[in-house]
């Protein structure tokens, strides 16, 4: 008979992580369902945000600790030789497939005896693991210390990157997602890439879980009375895969046009400079406003001001893509639909005709038509936007969301 799950050990790339939104939305719906969670952070970034809604969550994290290293690499020898031998084995033959990678290969070991005396001490049941490369390892390691299952959720990159040294030997990771008592994939596309890769069928351990919003928090909010009371919407990191670029472009050939509209692009990352010259060559200053990083405080007043999201993602010169990003299901959770590309996740949750709408990807022709279709009746894009916030609290609310990954887990104790 299943157990009911009420202790977890969920393990981080990196908390605070200012782009981890969906994570820390996650780990709140665990806490506030009851489940007793231990974030196990693999980095620890000075720099990064922490927004306010997670700082409930910092006397629950753990970083790698050297004392901790050098006790728990004593007691593993003196309680379970076998078994640190046997993980330092694996860890040698990656290092010897994969050099490259020797530094990640040999922290995920020091992160997992690091984190053996807090296993000891709180007694999980399972350990989560957020993405599927060094972090996952970290859990894979940490799970055969303690001798409870683990699992782990694949994104992106971790699917499709084939930057060299991002992801790690394919037979290492396959060895990995074989140990795994589940394997959680954020989108149906990828969950289907994933097990091409995999050279033995995962269907009876592969699950869906999606992402996340805090629909409490983010409210329906009013839509704007014309073009001119609001903007054209653009979150997310400055990287080639967003495709920036592609909305300059369609905004450029929208205002050629004769349209009268305004952008506001919120991030910031390596384009920043590329994309700043390309509006100055348009000469497009007065009409897209680059605004840099912002707090998720910060999130609704952005929100209000917008008449939609536009979110042209593409594939990257590595292969790398989107899977479904946090600021689709933010916009739709204000109520504000959503022009996106037919690339990885994005279609499973923005339907033409109903919450937004796709286009090819790199088309800027069509991006710009799309937008344009919005501006021209604003009464159909608020009404694509009702049915946004509706399908975000059925389907994307973080407790929904985080009371499947508890169930799914729950079935396996």
């Amino acid at each position: 008979m299943a157990k009911n799950l009420h202790s977890l050990a969920y393990v981080s790339p990196s908390f605070p992580a200012t782009p981890l939104v969906f994570e820390q939305n996650e780990i709140l719906g665990l806490v506030e369902l009851g489940v007793d969670v231990t974030i196990l952070s693999c980095r620890r970034s000075p720099s990064a945000i922490l927004h306010s809604f997670a700082q409930q969550l910092v006397p629950l994290t753990r970083y790698f600790s050297a004392s901790h290293f050098l006790l728990g690499l004593v007691r593993l020898a003196t309680r379970h030789p076998i078994c640190l031998l046997s993980v330092m084995w694996c860890v040698i033959k990656a290092i010897i497939s994969q050099p490259g990678r020797v530094s990640k290969y040999v922290g995920s070991f020091a992160l997992a005896v690091s984190f053996y005396q807090d296993g000891c001490r709180q007694k999980w049941q399972w350990i989560h693991a957020d993405f599927s490369q060094g972090s996952a390892t970290t859990a894979w390691f940490l799970s055969q210390f303690l001798n409870i299952p683990f699992s782990s959720l694949s994104h992106a990159f971790d699917i499709y990157s084939n930057k060299p040294g991002v992801r790690e030997s394919p037979g290492f990771y396959a060895q990995k997602m074989k140990q795994s008592r589940l394997i959680f994939v954020e989108h149906e596309f990828g969950a289907k890439i994933l097990q091409q890769q995999l050279p033995f069928d995962i269907q009876d351990k592969l699950q869906i879980q999606r992402l996340s919003v805090r629909t409490n928090e983010i409210s329906a909010m009013p839509f704007p009375n014309s073009i001119r009371d609001g903007y054209i919407l653009a979150l997310g990191t400055l990287v080639e895969k967003k495709g920036f670029d592609l909305l300059v472009r369609a905004i450029q050939i929208l205002v050629q046009d004769g349209a009268d509209l305004r952008c506001a692009i919120w991030g910031d990352g390596p384009e920043r400079e590329y994309l700043q010259s390309l509006i100055a060559d348009y000469d497009l200053e007065s009409r897209i406003q680059l605004h840099g990083a912002y707090n998720q405080d910060k999130l609704a007043e952005i929100l209000r001001g917008s008449l939609f999201l536009v979110m042209p993602s593409r594939v990257d010169s590595w292969g790398d893509i989107d899977g479904t990003p946090t600021v689709l299901f933010e916009a739709m959770s204000a109520a504000r639909p959503v022009v996106s590309t037919d690339v990885s996740g994005i279609p499973e949750v923005v339907k033409n005709g109903f919450n937004g709408t796709i286009v090819p990807q790199n088309d800027s022709q069509k991006l710009s038509a799309a937008i344009f279709e919005f501006v021209k009746d604003l009464e159909h894009a608020r009404q694509l936007g009702v049915n946004a916030r509706s399908y975000c609290e059925r389907s994307h609310s973080h407790l929904v969301v985080s009371q499947n990954l508890i169930d799914q887990i729950s079935a396996c104790l």
